[in-house]
């Protein structure tokens, strides 16, 4: 195998820079392991631990095939049984699927109300608050007041189908239905960051129809949890391009790094420096600044295979002021 290129070259690398045994004397042989994961999985997250902007994602890093999510259409059937100032309600035809996490929404009231507790197949589920209106029963035709209900899932986890975990996403959504103008009829569901999506998209203005933008809730142990800005009618499915957290590294010759071979030094380099720092060596500084020149090397070669691969390849590109023409002739001026 070529040199640098297994996790146990790696860290023999590391140890002998920092001045260690490689033989597995060394006390810091396990450190070094620890540190080249701590990197590694940075490095490939796109983190600036070195204050290098590795804020695009990286190519090589992209999972092979995408995941999908499916967005599914509300539960309405039957009618909901629910009472003022009680948390606590009942289906009339118990749901197969758990209904936790949805918005339940009542016909006729302007509260929504998230079900923070419901079990598939069970007729009772918590409501995230007491109810606000007098004690009722949504079956249509009843003396009571009535109205018909939807319990609506706005909230999905990206969990690709292979059981890879989430380092991050590659780009937007893609939807094969029809959007609405403001998408641009790419097929696209763009994202947003939180403060911006809960300005624009509040529970108050909740709309039908294929969704346009997302945002992410919550990130948690490689799992993706969104919000998306509608609800549909039909079940819809949704592809994500990501890329995997990839498996820590183990001090053998068959663990491989997805990194490319050519960069892969930046691991024993960073590695270097993290032990040379515990040891208060002053040439610690010295690996650190070897780190980030192999990360900015890593980052200007993978943008540059981009542009090469581009339809503006060598291409001199206008700012986009510059496309605003003003002061056009009249007819009046091109026939003088």
């Amino acid at each position: 195998m070529p040199f640098l290129a297994t996790g146990a070259d790696l860290i023999a690398d590391a140890l002998r820079k920092s001045g260690e045994l490689q033989d597995g004397t060394s006390d810091y042989t396990n450190d070094a392991l620890a540190y080249l994961n701590n990197h590694y999985q940075k490095f490939v997250s796109g983190g600036n631990d070195f204050d290098v902007d590795m804020g695009d994602p990286w190519p090589w890093a992209k999972a092979k095939y995408p995941g999908t999510v499916v967005f599914t259409r509300p539960y309405h059937e039957g009618y909901v049984t629910v009472t003022f100032n009680s948390n606590q309600g009942v289906f009339s035809v118990p749901p197969a699927i758990s209904q936790q996490n949805n918005i339940l929404s009542v016909d006729g009231e302007f509260e929504y109300y998230r079900i923070i507790q419901h079990t598939a197949g069970s007729p009772n589920f918590t409501l995230d608050s007491t109810f606000n209106n007098y004690s009722q029963s949504s079956q249509p035709h009843t003396p009571q007041q009535t109205s018909a209900f939807k319990s609506i899932k706005l909230y999905y986890d990206l969990i690709p189908q292979n059981g890879d975990l989430i380092s991050r996403l590659f780009g937007p959504l893609k939807v094969y239905r029809a959007q609405t103008s403001d998408a641009d009829y790419e097929g696209k569901i763009v994202g947003l960051d939180i403060r911006s999506f809960e300005r624009k998209y509040p529970w108050l203005r909740l709309v039908s129809g294929t969704p346009t933008e997302f945002c992410p809730i919550m990130i948690a142990d490689g799992v993706y949890t969104i919000q998306i800005n509608k609800f549909v009618w039909e079940q819809t499915k949704a592809d994500f391009d990501y890329i995997p957290i990839p498996p820590d590294l183990t001090n053998s010759s068959t663990s491989v790094p997805i990194i490319p071979l050519a960069y892969r030094e930046c691991l024993s380099l960073a590695t270097a420096y993290s032990i040379l720092k515990d040891k208060e060596d002053s040439k610690a500084e010295h690996f650190m600044a070897l780190t980030k020149a192999s990360l900015m090397a890593m980052t200007s070669a993978s943008r540059r295979e981009f542009m090469q691969i581009s339809k503006n390849r060598g291409r001199l590109l206008a700012r986009g002021d510059d496309f605003g023409v003003r002061n056009w002739p009249t007819s009046g001026d091109l026939n003088s």
